[in-house]
């Protein structure tokens, strides 16, 4: 497997930054009431609360981390490359029929195009990689 974009992966310091936003904690200030008489039912039933807040937050850090790794492997487009192994081989056929002569609407004749195609291909091509360009008519044989 290969990475297409390894520049991207620049982009996983970002990572330590969303850790960082979860564990900042917000301070609460403090307020005189007139009487603890309301609110010492709410401390108890925060304190039972207090697990599964914590199981919450750290399921949601967990998916915006997974998020985040998704959006990464997608920039960094990795390539799982079967065919480039040692001795594989690519060929690629060229129809040479009187249909690729025909002119597209942006002016240039479609053999051209498919010439420009395959010369792309072949640039792209690894060292290793053995190519063969042939030309295909539609002559008849017998």
């Amino acid at each position: 497997m290969t990475f297409l974009n390894l520049w991207a992966a620049g982009f996983a310091a970002v990572a330590p930054v969303i850790v960082l936003l979860y564990l900042l904690k917000l301070k609460r200030r403090s307020m005189p009431v007139s009487t603890l008489m309301f609110w010492q039912r709410v401390l108890q039933e925060s304190r039972r609360r207090a697990f599964f807040q914590k199981l919450r937050q750290l399921f949601s850090l967990l998916l915006h981390l997974l998020i985040f790794a998704l959006i990464l492997g997608a920039l960094l487009r990795p390539v799982f490359d079967r065919f480039a192994r040692e001795g594989g081989s690519t060929v690629l056929i060229l129809d040479t029929r009187a249909r690729m002569q025909a002119v597209e609407s942006d002016g240039s004749p479609r053999f051209a195009r498919a010439k420009a195609v395959a010369a792309g291909l072949i640039r792209q091509a690894s060292g290793s990689r053995q190519m063969a360009l042939i030309s295909a008519n539609a002559a008849r044989w017998w």
